[in-house]
């Protein structure tokens, strides 16, 4: 069988012929396709409209049983350390989980921990090609009359669903499936693939008016031409400075934002419109809720369901606060450590287009909660490696 893994001595992904993958593994990352292709399923409108396929998310929790078997399966051949790190981290995003309500962070945990043992790039192609399937399938759905195609009206244009729950989710599952093409294909630095990848995007952004993402591809362009200008040891100093310095002022921002948003400022009001209302729920948040220690319930309400009820939405974008007021501080805390240890593997080994990704993900943490699940921020499948282990090289 042929795998695609990392060449951990030159940052490139490649073909190869030696390494093969046992029963084990093949039936693990089997798994993890279909559920990235079911997921995508369970999260468009096919299963509100038939209500057969609503069963799919009975189908993804089994799965998530089977994941979690994996983990204890593997427990007996890690070492104490990596045992102790695992449970800890479980325990408590379980705990933060079972008060909050929300299982982003502990289904992600499971998911990735399960995979601990598995070739990255092999885990990485397995997601692509499940989320692919998944988005076309959805795609051909909406095309057939099969679900619909919501409409959204806001104050500076209409956007289009794409038979997903909001005109965002698509754009923000293609978004993380080039990221993660452009990633498998590394070693070739080819600006054909970049460029197939970017139009394909930009058609789905002309239909769903998905700006955030939009923004962060162009950045991710302008980062990776960098990158293949200069040697990578000079550009790997570069993103490291720019994710350590970027994950701290995000942070930053988001507390502030949250704490001194006024309606009486017009300066904050201008960024609130910019960032289409995000400032002003995230203030609203913060105030009604305040931090967590270890999660807490928070009502939320998604369009979708505040269109179907004729009320208002309550969404809490900023992912930063999310896991501050929702998850709760021990969680951040944990997730902060994960990321700092990540960034210094990554400059320690010169991944520099896993760094462009990282710094990708902790921007749109400050305009979305996506980069705390696995779905969409792949980063996280390389982090557990390095958070459970002290000398994993990547």
């Amino acid at each position: 069988m042929i795998s695609y893994f990392t060449d951990l001595n030159d940052n490139k992904g490649v073909f190869s012929l030696d390494r093969r993958m046992g029963f084990t593994e093949f039936f693990f990352l089997s798994l993890l396709f279909l559920y990235s292709l079911l997921s995508i399923i369970n999260s468009s409108l096919l299963p509100i409209t038939y209500p057969l396929l609503s069963n799919i998310k009975y189908v993804l929790i089994l799965m998530q049983i089977l994941f979690l078997m994996g983990i204890i399966l593997q427990l007996i051949s890690w070492n104490i350390q990596t045992v102790f790190l695992s449970c800890l981290s479980l325990l408590i995003f379980s705990i933060s989980y079972m008060n909050s309500g929300l299982n982003t962070l502990l289904v992600s945990a499971v998911i990735i921990i399960s995979m601990k043992e598995f070739d990255f790039d092999n885990i990485l192609f397995f997601i692509t090609l499940g989320q692919i399937i998944g988005i076309l399938l959805v795609l051909l759905a909406v095309s057939m009359g099969i679900i619909e195609n919501l409409v959204n009206i806001r104050f500076d244009g209409v956007r289009y669903s794409l038979g997903f729950l909001n005109a965002n989710t698509i754009s923000n599952y293609i978004f993380s499936v080039v990221l993660k093409i452009i990633y498998l294909t590394r070693q070739k630095k080819g600006f054909l693939i970049i460029g197939i990848l970017n139009v394909v995007f930009f058609i789905i952004v002309l239909t769903t008016d998905s700006r955030t993402s939009l923004i962060l591809l162009f950045l991710f362009d302008l980062f990776y031409l960098w990158y293949t200008k200069i040697n990578n040891s000079e550009f790997i100093r570069i993103i490291h400075l720019t994710n350590r310095v970027a994950i701290l002022i995000f942070i930053i921002l988001s507390y502030l934002s949250a704490i001194f948003f006024s309606y009486s400022n017009p300066i904050m009001n201008e960024l609130n419109n910019l960032f289409t209302n995000r400032i002003s729920s995230s203030y609203k948040f913060f105030n009604l809720y305040g931090i967590s220690m270890i999660g807490q319930r928070v009502e939320l309400r998604s369009t979708f369901e505040a269109a179907k009820t004729n009320s208002s939405a309550l969404i809490l974008d900023n992912g930063y606060l999310q896991l501050a007021i929702i998850y709760g501080i021990i969680p951040s805390i944990i997730c902060l450590v994960f990321y700092l240890k990540l960034l210094k593997k990554i400059y320690l080994n010169q991944n520099c287009v896993l760094g462009i990704c990282v710094l990708m993900y902790i921007i749109y943490g400050f305009n979305s909660g996506l980069f705390l699940s696995w779905e969409y921020n792949f980063t996280m499948f390389y982090g557990v490696k390095i958070f459970l282990e002290k000398d994993v090289k990547i």
